[in-house]
């Protein structure tokens, strides 16, 4: 079965831009990042950002492959999208930070915001309750200045325009 991130205009460079269409974003409310799964619906460590509607949203909608929306608490090191695109630490996907753990760090500390509290999912099969749902990432000791960075990033973008 095809694979749409074997499709990409490019690689993750910047957290602003699709990489089904290549267009780029002022605001990274109008992306989303998805998880690629594998044949038999799991899954794996292949990362895609897409537009959030449009055409693109459509090729992930119709694909046969499922495709899994990571919200923007999710991902983890080196995928938090809010905190993670403009890091100096990230290469592709992955966290390179030392103080990681997975690196063979201490453990690096990231910050979110308070819990949403409880939510419901409800689709076909029925509803299901979903407790402790965490907020956005807000801030990562190795990525201080995170978000000023993603505002920089923006302006970068759009040729030193503010």
């Amino acid at each position: 079965m095809d694979r749409l991130t074997d499709h990409l205009v490019g690689p993750p460079e910047t957290f602003l831009r699709c990489q089904l269409c290549g267009k780029t974003h002022d605001d990274i409310c109008m992306l989303v990042m998805w998880r690629e799964c594998d044949e038999h619906d799991q899954p794996e460590d292949r990362w895609l950002i897409t537009c959030s509607n449009g055409e693109c949203r459509k090729r992930i909608q119709k694909h046969p492959r499922l495709y899994i929306m990571v919200p923007w608490a999710a991902g983890g090191p080196g995928r938090f999208q809010l905190l993670c695109g403009n890091c100096p630490h990230r290469e592709g996907w992955e966290c390179k930070h030392p103080s990681l753990k997975a690196n063979g760090g201490e453990g690096l500390e990231v910050k979110f915001s308070n819990p949403l509290g409880t939510g419901w999912i409800c689709g076909d099969d029925g509803c299901r309750r979903i407790e402790d749902i965490m907020g956005p990432a807000t801030s990562c000791e190795g990525n201080p200045d995170g978000r000023d960075r993603l505002h920089e990033q923006e302006i970068a973008l759009r040729g030193g325009q503010e």
